[in-house]
């Protein structure tokens, strides 16, 4: 993990039968310690009023739980290979999604 940075779990219920997962977290995220809350947060908020959803009815997490530098997600590869980091995030994922077994999930 980078020094100074906050990691930002996972929010909603592990019974959602959908998984919204982002890249990583943005400055608000990493502020307030919840996945999608800044600027693309508000979006996904309409967007579920839009079709019917709340967000409380959906699991929603990230790739990495920690915000890259700059907001850079390219940080985490190293040319065109992932870092071992990113390659844990996506391990820590799979587990995470395997535990939560949504019958739908939006990257």
């Amino acid at each position: 993990m980078l020094p100074g940075t906050r990691i930002v779990g996972p929010y909603g219920p592990k019974t959602s039968k959908i998984a919204l997962v982002g890249e990583a977290p943005g400055a608000e995220e990493e502020r307030l310690g919840e996945p999608f809350v800044g600027p693309a947060g508000r979006v996904l908020d309409t967007a579920l009023r839009h079709v019917g959803l709340r967000r409380q009815d959906c699991y929603i997490t990230n790739v990495m739980q920690v915000r890259p530098p700059r907001n850079d997600f390219g940080t985490f590869y190293h040319g065109t290979q992932p870092t071992p980091e990113l390659l844990e995030g996506i391990e820590r994922l799979g587990q995470e999604l395997a535990q939560v077994k949504p019958n739908v999930i939006v990257a």
